[in-house]
């Protein structure tokens, strides 16, 4: 894996106007610096390994905490010991900045732990 990109000052705003979607060549340089993402028919996603179901919760809310502050939502699945984060931009029908924004950010809430 390569280093974090750095999103920790970085927040997810509203475009203004219409933002194209990432190229392809984009979304690798961007999940070259996160772990685990992966890209999957316009959106990125993430599975996520716990010990039990109340542990999965808890990062589901934590996660849920973020995005909302983030004004940026995710797809959750949820299963007893393990959930799977999908994020897209659904406004451009693709990805953009603010789905990596959210991906480290939600990696910050493991690292932090």
């Amino acid at each position: 894996m390569s280093a974090v990109y750095d999103f920790s000052n970085k927040n997810c705003n509203r475009f203004e106007g219409r933002v194209a979607p990432m190229s392809k060549k984009e979304i690798e340089k961007m999940l070259d610096r996160l772990d685990g993402w992966k890209e999957k028919s316009g959106s990125i996603e993430k599975s996520f390994l716990f010990p039990d179901y109340n542990k999965v919760v808890d990062f589901v809310n934590a996660t849920a905490s973020i995005s909302h502050s983030e004004g940026h939502h995710p797809d959750i699945e949820l299963y007893y010991d393990r959930c799977i984060i999908k994020y897209t931009t659904h406004d451009i029908n693709g990805l953009s900045e603010k789905d990596f924004i959210c991906a480290e950010k939600i990696d910050d809430i493991l690292r932090q732990r």
